[in-house]
């Protein structure tokens, strides 16, 4: 992976490049519930 890194951004240094791999092979956050939003009201015409 840090190969990788370093291919995409080459002029990364050792600290950016572990912050990059920690970041990536950390496992994503639940995502957050969607606001629910009322139903739109049909408009008479």
């Amino acid at each position: 992976m840090l190969g990788e890194l370093l291919r995409l951004a080459p002029s990364a240094n050792a600290d950016e490049l572990a912050f990059a791999a920690r970041l990536a092979a950390t496992e994503p956050e639940a995502p957050t519930p969607r606001a629910r939003y009322p139903e739109p009201v049909p408009s008479d015409k």
